[in-house]
């Protein structure tokens, strides 16, 4: 099971006692000087289990001036006299938590080898799954960007997750009451999580992450909700649809690309998502939606070329020149009145492109064994007429081309002669600009 881990850095100022509050779900703290306290009550650390943990880094003047058990009284700033004042360490044993706290030694800062100190000291205490809980109180001058850098390392290499950073603001108090603000500063590592998701897959198509956040994120919105938060339910559908979307392209599904159902729904999605659950996300997810602006909604054999070159741009070679050699035949039957979701209709096309279409004898081998004279004959007249299409004409040696390049990524270049990596890239954009041209012109 995931340790929950409170992470917290102590300073060396005198701290003035206050209540620290959240109105938004009516939390209000103990008196006390310290913010850990206070935070450590915000999270209900008091429900946590003996496995998780509580770490506290301490300067060496952090120490001796806010954590030992036996500090009894510090000099107050204002009136320059000695007043009754608690070490961190002693309150922390008053609250009797599940956990045993932790401090972590660390140096000052001053220079790169310290900062990369603190840094290792931190990430080598975390663990496996971790849940991680910041306070940032008290991070001083680079502390906040390190601390937050650290929870996407450990993000990435730990498999931690950041359930929440917060700050004390106790600038901000109201002196009448002496109640301070706590600051939830989680959004910003969610803007982060899901600014690098949409990244990944404006870069490179790939929309897992995209999809593990929109379950991670959304669905306890949802649920708490009960279904009727309506921009966290558009986001997660259109999240959903976009997954659809994208497994039909590295999925090679070329009736349900050219057909758009999938792409019509995600559309329709993109439209209801005027605003996100984090105001700032919303240019992010424009971006998103422009990625799908060129392809067409409706049935449209033009989106087969289009995902074909999506697959391009993203790096997945062997779905591009897939895509686009059964779109060829697609056009093609298009074009021709056939049947392109046929697989019989389409093999007329098929057996133009393979056949000599000066030796007819030969033809009938291409032709199911079982088929009549008449079905053998029908679908020679329909040969015949493919041999007349200008786009056929002009694709014949092209699409051998591609053939002979999906046969060898097909089988994974083992037969004689084949190609190396580097030249199987450059053939396949080769042959694609040279079909769109074609096309175009």
């Amino acid at each position: 099971m995931a340790r929950k881990v409170f992470i917290s850095i102590l300073g060396t100022s005198f701290y003035s006692s206050c209540k620290y509050v959240d109105e938004s779900i009516e939390f209000e703290s103990s008196e006390t000087r310290f913010i850990q306290q206070a935070t450590l009550e915000y999270i209900e650390a008091s429900k946590w289990s003996e496995g998780d943990a509580a770490y506290f880094l301490l300067t060496d003047l952090a120490r001796t001036s806010n954590w030992n058990e036996s500090i009894i009284q510090r000099k107050n700033i204002f009136t320059k006299e000695n007043i009754p004042y608690r070490g961190l360490q002693a309150i922390l044993k008053e609250m009797h938590l599940p956990i045993a706290p932790e401090n972590i030694p660390i140096p000052k800062g001053e220079n790169e080898k310290e900062m990369w100190e603190i840094f290792n000291k931190l990430f080598d205490a975390l663990q496996e799954e971790d849940e991680l809980y910041f306070d940032l109180t008290h991070s001083f001058r680079y502390l906040p960007m390190l601390v937050l850098v650290l929870g996407n390392y450990a993000k990435f290499l730990k498999h931690a997750t950041v359930k929440h950073i917060s700050y004390g603001n106790y600038e901000a108090r109201d002196k009448m009451t002496n109640r301070a603000p706590i600051i939830n500063l989680l959004p910003l590592s969610v803007l982060q999580d899901w600014t690098f998701a949409a990244g990944q897959f404006l870069d490179s198509g790939n929309v897992k992450k995209l999809a593990n956040l929109s379950n991670e994120t959304l669905k306890p919105i949802l649920k708490e909700a009960k279904g009727t938060n309506e921009e966290a339910k558009n986001l997660k559908k259109f999240i959903n649809d976009l997954s659809s979307v994208i497994d039909e392209r590295t999925l090679c599904r070329g009736i349900s690309i050219v057909k758009s159902d999938s792409l019509k729904e995600l559309k329709k999605d993109a439209s209801k998502i005027e605003k996100s659950f984090i105001e700032v996300l919303n240019p992010v997810f424009n971006k998103i939606k422009e990625s799908t602006q060129d392809f067409d909604e409706n049935v449209n054999v033009q989106n087969g070329f289009l995902a074909a070159q999506w697959c391009l741009h993203n790096g997945l070679y062997q779905q591009a020149i897939t895509i686009f050699h059964e779109n060829i035949i697609t056009l093609l039957c298009d074009e021709e009145n056939l049947n392109w979701t046929n697989e019989d209709e389409r093999s007329v096309v098929s057996i133009a492109f393979h056949v000599d279409k000066n030796h007819a004898e030969t033809w009938n081998l291409h032709v199911k064994a079982d088929a009549t004279e008449d079905e053998i004959n029908a679908k020679i007249e329909k040969v015949k007429h493919v041999f007349t299409n200008c786009h056929f004409q002009l694709l014949y040696d092209t699409f051998s081309q591609i053939s002979d390049i999906r046969n060898d990524f097909n089988h994974s270049g083992m037969r004689n002669n084949p190609m190396s990596a580097h030249k199987l890239r450059k053939e396949i954009e080769k042959v694609m600009q040279s079909v769109e041209t074609i096309l175009k012109s």
